[in-house]
């Protein structure tokens, strides 16, 4: 496979429903997503745990462009709160309370990573206990793959999504995770592959969205 120019990002994505809130079939009259609704479906926010407490907050307002480094460390990868960040500003678009950071979750996220690490197939794991998405892509100068990378390119899918009629043009099932109100917590993972060239990640929520093509996602 063969990169050139400014394709910084190649991103396989897999939904681990297809469609958990209703059907993928394509629909050329999809309506415009109606606008926000107002105010969070309050949550139970835990207690600081010792990684935030140990790196910077970024701010509610921060810019989603600017979310995701630049020349990334292999030790922050992933980025927590960052990640955790654009799944919050994604969800309040559309007046869905904030997630919180997993730790549970993060591990169960990992151990899966680790199973993939032989080959980042993007495959996802066989135990539907928790929702799921996955991302995959190159590690380059600029817009490298990275945990926020990849909740910006779930959020890219929002397009997709028509809330009035449930259904999707295109695939959708990341972002209607992403703003199911009835996930509260978010945990990932994610290991390198093809000599640190490349980045493959998973995140995890809980509670498990369970729904129809009759259930809204929010």
């Amino acid at each position: 496979m063969s990169f050139s120019g400014y394709s910084f990002v190649v991103v396989t994505l897999l939904s681990i429903v297809t469609q958990i809130y209703g059907s993928c079939n394509v629909d050329p009259n999809a309506h415009p997503q109606p606008a926000a609704t107002s105010g969070f479906k309050a949550h139970p926010q835990p207690a600081a745990t010792s990684w935030f407490k140990a790196h910077p907050q970024l701010t509610a307002t921060s810019d989603l462009n600017t979310l995701g480094r630049t020349n990334l460390d292999p030790m922050v990868d992933l980025l927590p709160a960052e990640t955790v960040l654009v799944h919050n500003r994604v969800r309040a678009e559309v007046g869905v309370g904030p997630m919180v950071w997993d730790f549970k979750l993060a591990a169960f996220a990992q151990n899966y990573a680790n199973v993939r690490s032989k080959d980042c197939a993007l495959q996802h794991s066989t135990d539907e206990m928790y929702g799921e998405n996955i991302a995959a892509g190159w590690l380059k100068s600029k817009e490298s793959m990275s945990g926020p990378i990849a909740a910006k390119l779930w959020y890219g899918e929002k397009k997709f999504y028509n809330y009035q009629t449930n259904k999707c043009s295109g695939m959708c099932g990341h972002y209607t995770q992403m703003v199911a109100n009835q996930s509260h917590r978010v945990g990932c993972g994610h290991v390198r592959c093809h000599a640190d060239t490349y980045l493959w990640v998973v995140c995890n929520y809980a509670p498990r969205p369970m729904g129809d093509e009759n259930t809204r996602p929010y």
